[in-house]
């Protein structure tokens, strides 16, 4: 089955020892008429970083994320888009609410049917500065694929030590993600349908280019 991967890279400048601290919530719908997705979850520690993911099947782009407080979200100025069949996004913040549950909202500029989205939360990272200016520090690309392992990709090239690298993928078709070499914790939402999109990670412990 022919799926399409879309896969970015995003570097963190930190002043702590960073580290994935869990997965907040996932999930899918395939309903129509709608422009909006929602996942619950909860917290652990205030002023962590949260990154959501999301996809949908069709080109209309994410306008917004919310966690349901005054916490600010904004894209990660990455946004994927491969022909007319599926974009992905992603947007970081930093989490407040760490008592009850956390209902966080993807909006996507126009009604999508089939989307998906899953959140993960991180320590250790700087409150302001978060991009590393001097990596290339954030990039989409796009492979058409009948085989699990996908393509091969562009690295990104970090210049400060510890840098937290953050990767997204967004697959159609039912397929199944995968952990990359060197990553850990991938993460998912809505993979039991079409499209699943994912979230990996790891740590640049020195500077350097990293797949």
């Amino acid at each position: 089955m022919k799926r399409l991967v879309l896969l970015l890279l995003l570097s963190f400048p930190l002043w702590a020892a960073p580290a994935w601290v869990k997965k907040v919530c996932g999930s899918y719908g395939n309903n129509a008429g709608v422009s909006t997705l929602t996942c619950q979850g909860t917290l652990t520690t205030a002023a962590d970083l949260i990154v959501v993911s999301s996809t949908d099947l069709g080109t209309a782009t994410v306008s917004s994320v919310s966690d349901g407080t005054a916490d600010a979200y904004v894209t990660a100025n990455v946004e994927c888009t491969r022909s007319t069949t599926t974009h992905f996004a992603q947007w970081r913040g930093y989490g407040t609410l760490t008592s009850g549950t956390v209902t966080f909202t993807v909006t996507w500029s126009a009604n999508v049917t089939n989307r998906a989205m899953v959140v993960e939360e991180y320590s250790g990272t700087a409150l302001s500065g978060v991009l590393d200016a001097g990596a290339s520090a954030h990039f989409c690309t796009s492979s058409n694929t009948s085989t699990q392992y996908g393509a091969s990709y562009p690295t990104v090239t970090t210049t400060g030590a510890n840098d937290l690298i953050v990767c997204g993928i967004s697959q159609a078709g039912g397929a199944s993600a995968i952990l990359g070499t060197g990553y850990t914790h991938l993460d998912t939402g809505g993979c039991s349908g079409s499209p699943c999109v994912g979230s990996e990670s790891q740590v640049a412990t020195a500077p350097g280019a990293y797949g």
